[in-house]
C-alpha cells in the first residue's frame, strides 16, 4: 500500500535539516569573515596611529634589536619609555595586547612583558605583514584558537610602512571580539527561527496538497485494482469463447467434413457414369455439385487453418523442397484458372537454387492463395507471373505480380483483415469469404518470414514474401 504520506515527511524533516544546518553555517561563516575584515581594517587604522607616535622616536632602537637576551631587551631603558608613552594610547580600546616586531622577527615591544624578545619569524602571519599583507584569524576552535582568559580574540598581523611605503616593522594586535560573536550567534539564532518558522509554513502547505495526492492515488488504486480484476475476468471469459470455437470448428470439421466427402464422391461417381450414361442435364447438375462441394470444403478448411493458427495449434511438417518444382505444380493446379480470364500465367525461378526447409503442403497453399488471388483481381488478358530466388543474405524471396485492378492503402488495410473483401467489379465473379490473404500471412509467419504488399490503384499488385535465410538449405 502507498506510504506517500511517511516517506513525505521522513525525506521533508531531513531535508530541512539539512537545508538550515548548511544555511546557519554558511550564514555564520559570512558573517564571521566580515567581523575579521573590519577588525582587521580597524587595527590598520590601530597601526598607523601607534606607528607614527612610536617608530618616529623609537625606530633606530626597535631596528637595532636583533639577537639580544629577552631579558636584556626588557630592562633596556628605552623598552621603559615605549611602555610609558605608549600605555595611555591603548586604554580604552578594544585592544587586548599590542606587540610591535621588527623585521628580524623579535617581539621588541608587548604589552604583555614577557612575550617581549621571543622569535615570530616562523609565524606564516608575520611572513604575510612582513610581504606588505595583513594577516589576521579569529580564536575558533576549528582554527587552533589562541585565547586569552576566557576571552576570544582577533589577532591581526598588520605591517607598518615609513613614508615611501617600505615596510619597516610588523604591529601584532589583539583585539576583543567575545561580545561580536555573541551578537553574530545571536543573530544566526534569530534567522535560524525565521527560516524555521518560514519551512514550517512550507511545509504544512506542502503536507496538504500530498494528504491529497495520497487519497486520490489510494481512491485510483483501488479502481485500478477492480478494474484489473474485471480484465482478468474479460481474459477468462475470452479464453473460454476461445475454447469453445476450437470446440465448434472441431465438431464442424466432423459434422461437415464427413457429408461432404461423401457428396463429392458421389457427384463424381455420377459425373463419370460408374453405375450407366446419365443425359447431359444430369451429368451437368453432377458436375455443378460436386464443384460446389470441394468449394465448401475448401472454405471450411481455410476456416479452421485460421483457427489454428490463431490458437497456435498448427504444426508444421517441415522436410528440404525444391523451391521451383513446388512453384511449378501451384502454377499447374490454378492454370484453368488463368486460362478461363484468358490471362497470361509465367514464372521466373532462377536456377541452381539451393534446397528450402518448409512445410510442403503449406508453401503450396501459400503460392496457389497468392497466384489465385492475383487472377481473381485482373481482368482479361491481363498478367501474372511468379518469381523465385535468393537475395544477397541467402534468403528466399517468392514474389507475385499481377496487372490487376491494385488497392489504395485502406484497401490493403481491409483485405488483409479477417473476412475483409473489397468490392472492385471483378471479385464478385468469384466465391470467398476473405480468408485468402491473413491465412497465407499466419502460414508465412509460421515459417517465420515475412509478407509484404505493394499495390498502386488501376496497376496491380506485387506480393513479396521472404522466408529467413536460416531456412535455406546451403550444401
Amino acid at each position: 500500500m502507498f506510504r506517500l504520506l511517511y516517506h513525505f515527511s521522513l525525506t521533508s524533516a531531513v531535508v530541512i535539516v539539512v537545508v538550515i544546518t548548511l544555511l546557519m553555517i554558511f550564514f555564520r561563516h559570512l558573517s564571521v569573515e566580515d567581523l575579521v575584515n573590519v577588525g582587521e581594517r580597524q587595527n590598520e587604522i590601530l597601526t598607523r596611529s601607534i606607528g607614527n607616535f612610536v617608530w618616529t622616536e623609537f625606530g633606530p632602537h626597535l631596528r637595532s634589536i636583533k639577537g639580544a637576551d629577552r631579558n636584556t631587551v626588557i630592562r633596556q631603558a628605552r623598552t621603559e619609555e615605549i611602555s610609558r608613552k605608549l600605555l595611555p594610547q591603548i586604554m580604552g580600546l578594544p585592544v587586548l595586547r599590542v606587540e610591535m616586531i621588527n623585521l628580524t622577527g623579535v617581539i621588541v615591544f608587548s604589552t604583555q612583558r614577557d612575550r617581549i624578545g621571543q622569535d615570530r619569524s616562523g609565524d606564516t602571519g608575520f611572513s604575510a605583514a612582513r610581504e606588505g599583507r595583513a594577516a589576521s584569524k579569529i580564536s575558533a576552535m576549528a582554527n587552533s584558537a589562541q585565547a586569552i582568559g576566557d576571552v576570544d580574540v582577533l589577532s591581526s598581523y598588520v605591517p607598518f610602512r615609513d613614508a615611501d611605503g617600505t615596510v619597516v616593522g610588523v604591529f601584532h594586535i589583539y583585539s576583543d571580539i567575545t561580545q561580536l560573536l555573541a551578537d553574530i550567534d545571536k543573530h544566526v539564532l534569530h534567522v535560524l527561527i525565521a527560516l524555521l518558522a518560514a519551512l514550517g509554513l512550507l511545509y504544512i502547505v506542502l503536507y496538504q496538497v500530498v494528504r491529497r495526492a495520497d487519497k486520490t492515488l489510494r481512491k485510483q488504486h483501488l479502481e485500478l485494482q477492480s478494474s484489473e480484476k474485471e480484465l482478468r475476468q474479460a481474459m477468462a471469459d475470452a479464453e473460454n469463447s476461445s475454447r469453445a470455437k476450437s470446440q465448434i470448428m472441431a465438431n464442424m470439421s466432423h459434422e461437415l467434413r464427413t457429408p461432404l466427402n461423401a457428396i463429392i464422391g458421389y457427384s463424381s461417381t455420377m459425373s463419370s457414369e460408374m453405375f450407366g450414361p446419365l443425359d447431359e442435364k444430369y451429368k451437368g447438375y453432377a458436375r455443378d455439385i460436386h464443384r460446389s462441394g470441394e468449394h465448401l470444403l475448401g472454405l471450411i478448411t481455410d476456416i479452421l487453418d485460421v483457427s489454428a493458427i490463431e490458437a497456435g495449434k498448427l504444426d508444421l511438417y517441415e522436410e528440404n523442397l525444391n523451391a521451383g518444382t513446388v512453384t511449378e505444380d501451384a502454377l499447374r493446379m490454378v492454370g484453368f484458372r488463368s486460362d478461363e480470364g484468358h490471362l497470361h500465367l509465367s514464372s521466373q525461378i532462377d536456377e541452381g537454387l539451393p534446397l528450402l526447409r518448409a512445410d510442403r503442403r503449406r508453401l503450396t497453399q501459400i503460392l496457389i492463395n497468392l497466384l489465385s488471388n492475383a487472377i481473381k483481381f485482373t481482368p482479361t488478358g491481363g498478367a501474372v507471373s511468379v518469381g523465385v530466388s535468393v537475395d544477397l543474405e541467402n534468403a528466399f524471396v517468392f514474389t507475385v505480380r499481377d496487372t490487376g485492378v491494385g488497392m489504395d492503402e485502406e484497401e490493403q488495410a481491409e483485405v488483409m483483415a479477417k473476412f475483409g473483401q473489397v468490392d472492385s467489379g471483378f471479385d464478385r465473379k468469384n466465391e470467398g469469404i476473405g480468408l485468402g490473404l491473413p491465412l497465407t500471412e499466419g502460414l508465412i509467419e509460421l515459417h517465420d518470414g515475412t509478407f509484404e504488399m505493394a499495390s498502386e490503384k488501376g496497376k496491380g499488385t506485387t506480393v513479396t514474401v521472404r522466408f529467413p535465410p536460416d531456412r535455406t538449405v546451403t550444401p
